[in-house]
């Protein structure tokens, strides 16, 4: 295989002319700050080149902060992820009291999440099988808890009477 005298530069702008149209999210114009006056010496290969090293880099941050890819903007700023940020920290803050319960619980949030919505949504379906549930979550037998439940309302029944005679 014989071997041209192109320069690597040469190379690189002849592969960037056939890959270009392929590369999605690259405009033409490589970006605003690429066409800007210190950028004139450099030739359509190496912007195109540099811009997609920038692409790359911002969707790297992007990925490292947990946000989907181009959440930042064109210019490598944060704008929409910056509110995105605010948004998870909040969450955070908010979770914070339930995931300290689950923790004394041995459990994680989301298995304390996930047996709490099973209860409430079998409770929904079941009234009577949703209530023998919880009161097995809490580590108590249903009967027992039916039984004291109604003490108290008989001892509440007759505390009405009382009152009322």
């Amino acid at each position: 295989m014989k071997r041209t005298n192109t320069t690597k530069c040469e190379r690189r702008a002849a592969m960037a002319k056939r890959v270009q149209p392929r590369i999605a999210g690259i405009p033409v114009e490589f970006g605003s700050r690429l066409n800007s006056p210190a950028w004139s010496d450099v030739s359509e290969a190496g912007r195109f080149w540099t811009w997609r090293r920038v692409l790359e880099i911002r969707d790297g941050i992007a990925q490292f902060l947990g946000l989907p890819k181009g959440a930042l903007d064109e210019d490598g700023t944060l704008a929409d992820a910056e509110l995105e940020l605010d948004r998870r920290r909040v969450l955070i803050e908010q979770l914070k009291p339930f995931d300290e319960m689950a923790r004394k619980s041995d459990t994680t949030l989301a298995a304390a999440l996930k047996n709490y919505t099973e209860m409430e949504a079998l409770w929904r379906s079941d009234p009577v099988a949703g209530f023998s549930v919880v009161c097995l979550n809490m580590g108590k037998n249903p009967l027992a808890v039916i039984e004291e439940i109604s003490a108290n309302m008989r001892a509440a029944k007759a505390a009405q009477q009382m009152g009322a005679i």
